[in-house]
């Protein structure tokens, strides 16, 4: 380490339905100005003090990449001050396990300090944290969460000017294969090739685990209509002449999504369902029936 020493600002906030955003701002002690600051939702629902307890494990992970050896750190949480710093008890199997992480990863810095202050005094993490969670949305735990960052400008006269800056991420774009999805919801709407399915996926294990796809076929539910073969496939096996298609009773069902990657005409790639398949059966290249299992 180059005995770097950095002041750690945390703050964490929950909305409604523990919608969960972080703030760290890290602060050079020797200069004093900002090094970092950035808001995070999180991806998963959090009571308050989970959340400030993520808020300051980030908050260290990002010290240490930053060189620090030394690291004084502000939180404006009872719970997280007392626990760590007190002595006080933790009853809950959750927080022992992050007071844990943070206690861990403290014992990496030469010497630390962690304090209590009101969040007047902690302002810009507070506001990274708000604004985090207020960005995060509905059915946040299956969705990418944005990211909430600083872009600092100065004028003509030297005066530093900040404002928070929301981005979304860069989206993944998934290796061509084969990958078992679970059907989330299937809506119609109307779109540039009139009345269509737009299919809802998610894979549902592997190193893509949780990543969402969308698809699209036209709202046919003739029997040979392609919607209708990706019923199927959810259904575990074909639909009968005069059957009804009843898409709300396959939602969290599982199939097999084949994927392939596309680009668009600016030169951008994304992944594209090209086709769904059930997942009884491995299909081949002699095997045009994917329903090619025997009823049981």
């Amino acid at each position: 380490m180059n005995g770097r020493r950095l002041l750690l600002y945390t703050d964490g906030s929950v909305r409604s339905g523990g919608r969960g955003g972080i703030g760290v701002v890290l602060v050079d002690a020797q200069s004093g100005l900002p090094v970092r600051r950035f808001g995070e939702p999180l991806t998963e629902p959090v009571t308050v003090n989970e959340c400030e307890y993520v808020a300051l494990l980030r908050g260290l992970e990002e010290a240490r990449k930053l060189g620090a050896s030394c690291v004084e750190c502000y939180t404006d949480s009872s719970l997280v001050h007392g626990q760590i710093v007190l002595g006080w008890q933790c009853n809950h199997e959750h927080l022992r396990r992050l007071r844990d992480q943070c206690l861990e990863l403290l014992s990496q810095f030469q010497s630390w300090t962690l304090e209590r202050v009101e969040s007047r005094f902690n302002p810009m993490a507070h506001t990274l944290a708000t604004t985090a969670s207020t960005q995060n949305r509905k059915r946040f735990w299956r969705r990418s969460a944005v990211h909430i960052d600083t872009n600092t400008t100065q004028d003509e006269g030297g005066n530093e000017h900040m404002k928070l800056v929301v981005t979304a991420p860069t989206p993944t774009v998934l290796p061509d294969d084969v990958y078992t999805v679970e059907l989330l919801d299937v809506k119609e709407q109307t779109g540039n090739y009139g009345e269509q399915f737009v299919w809802l996926l998610r894979v549902a294990n592997g190193e893509y685990e949780g990543m969402e796809l969308r698809a699209w076929t036209n709202a046919s539910t003739a029997l040979s209509a392609k919607a209708v073969k990706w019923a199927a496939a959810f259904n575990g096996k074909p639909y009968a002449q005069g059957d009804t298609v009843d898409f709300d009773a396959l939602r969290g069902k599982l199939a097999r999504a084949v994927v392939q990657t596309k680009q668009t005409a600016d030169g951008r790639q994304f992944s594209r369902v090209t086709d769904i398949l059930p997942v009884k059966t491995a299909k081949t290249p002699e095997d045009d029936d994917p329903f090619s299992w025997e009823d049981e």
